[in-house]
C-alpha cells in the first residue's frame, strides 16, 4: 500500500512538472488582459480626487496625492515556477529594476500586507531606492529582513498612525486558503534572520493586514490584498461607516471571489476600485492571467451586482498609469 502511494506522489509531482513546465516555457494556459477587460466598468463620472496610481504587478501599487507618496506589497520581480516547487531560491529581475530605478525616489512609506514572497521579495530594493521610506509590516516580516540595513516597523492593529499629508490605521486579516482549503506557506517565523534568505519556504505568510489611509483633504483609501472567503464578506467598522473612495483588493482565482468583490466594493462605495493580484508572476511574460481565473464570467458578475452606476471597475495593466 505504501508503494502505491509514493507512486501515485511521484507521478502526481510529474504531471504537475509537465504542466508548469509547459505553462513557463510556452505559456500555455495564459489569457492576456485586454482593453476590454481591463475596465469591468466605466462611468463618465469625473472624480476630482488629485491621485495618481502605478501598477507594477501582483498587489504592488504606488499612490501619490498632493507631494504624498507611498507604496504596498512591494514585489514586481516574476518567477520561474519549476524552482518554485523545489525551494530554490527566488531570483531579482535586474531588467526591471534598472527601468524602475527612478520611480521611488520620493516614496516616504511602504505597507506590507503580509510576507509571501509576492508581497515583499522586491522590498530591499525599493526601500533602498527610496528617500529612506518607513516599512510597516508584521513581526515574521521584521524577522525576515532583519539582516538590512532598513528596519521593519511592527504594526499595531486599529490604531492611528499619523504622518505628514495622511494618516494610517492597520487590521488584521486572514489569509485565504491557496488551493482545497490549504494555504501554502502558512505559520510564523519565530527569529530574527542573521542572513539574508531567499528560500521560497522562508518567505512564511506571518500576520496578514490591510490598511486604511485618509489624506489630510480626507481623500480615503482601503488596500485589502484578497476579499475573504467567508460566506458573508466583512470589513472593520470604521471602513463601513467612513467608506473609502479608492479600493485596492485582490482579482482571486476562488469560486466565490467575485461574489466578495463586488460586496466589498458596495461596503466601502468606492468611487474607483482596482483588482490586482491577477496576474501570473510565475512565468516571464507581463499581462497574463493567473490560469482558471474565467476572467469574463467574473467581470460580467461583479459589473452585474454592483450597486452604483458609477463606480469604476478596473483591473490594472502591469505599469499602468491612472489618475482620478
Amino acid at each position: 500500500m505504501r508503494r502505491v502511494l509514493i507512486a501515485l506522489l511521484v507521478f502526481v509531482l510529474l504531471l504537475v512538472s509537465f504542466f508548469v513546465f509547459l505553462l513557463v516555457r510556452y505559456n500555455f494556459f495564459l489569457a492576456p488582459l485586454t482593453e476590454e477587460l481591463e475596465y469591468v466598468q466605466q462611468s463618465s463620472e469625473v472624480f476630482d480626487l488629485g491621485v495618481g496610481i502605478k501598477f507594477y504587478g501582483t498587489d504592488f501599487y504606488v499612490v501619490e496625492k498632493q507631494g504624498v507618496k507611498i507604496g504596498f506589497d512591494p514585489f514586481f520581480s516574476h518567477q520561474n515556477a519549476l524552482p518554485l516547487l523545489f525551494n530554490a531560491d527566488v531570483e531579482y529581475d535586474s531588467v526591471k529594476q534598472k527601468r524602475y530605478k527612478n520611480d521611488f525616489e520620493t516614496l516616504s512609506h511602504l505597507f506590507v500586507s503580509h510576507a509571501h514572497f509576492d508581497h515583499c521579495l522586491d522590498l530591499p530594493y525599493v526601500q533602498q531606492q527610496s528617500a529612506n521610506a518607513q516599512v510597516f509590516g508584521s513581526k515574521t516580516l521584521k524577522y525576515l529582513f532583519n539582516p538590512y540595513a532598513f528596519e521593519v516597523s511592527e504594526v499595531k492593529e486599529n490604531v492611528w498612525y499619523n504622518f505628514d499629508g495622511f494618516k494610517m490605521m492597520a487590521f488584521l486579516e486572514e489569509h485565504p486558503p491557496h488551493l482545497v482549503n490549504h494555504q501554502f506557506y502558512s505559520g510564523e517565523l519565530k527569529q530574527p534572520f542573521d542572513e539574508p534568505s531567499r528560500k521560497v519556504n522562508d518567505f512564511l505568510c506571518g500576520q496578514a493586514y490591510s490598511f486604511y489611509i485618509i489624506f489630510d483633504d480626507s481623500t480615503s483609501l482601503f488596500f485589502r490584498d484578497y476579499t475573504n472567503q467567508k460566506s458573508k464578506v466583512q470589513i472593520p467598522q470604521i471602513v463601513e461607516q467612513k467608506g473609502a473612495d479608492i479600493l485596492l483588493t485582490g482579482f482571486g482565482q476562488k469560486p466565490r471571489s467575485s461574489k466578495n468583490i463586488s460586496e466589498l466594493i458596495n461596503m466601502t462605495r468606492a468611487k474607483v476600485a482596482f483588482l490586482g493580484h491577477w496576474n501570473c508572476f510565475v512565468t516571464k511574460q507581463d499581462n497574463v492571467f493567473i490560469p482558471g481565473s474565467d476572467t469574463k464570467e467574473k467581470c460580467a458578475y461583479i459589473k452585474e451586482h454592483l450597486l452604483q452606476e458609477q463606480t469604476k471597475v478596473i483591473i490594472p495593466r502591469m505599469e499602468g498609469v491612472y489618475h482620478f
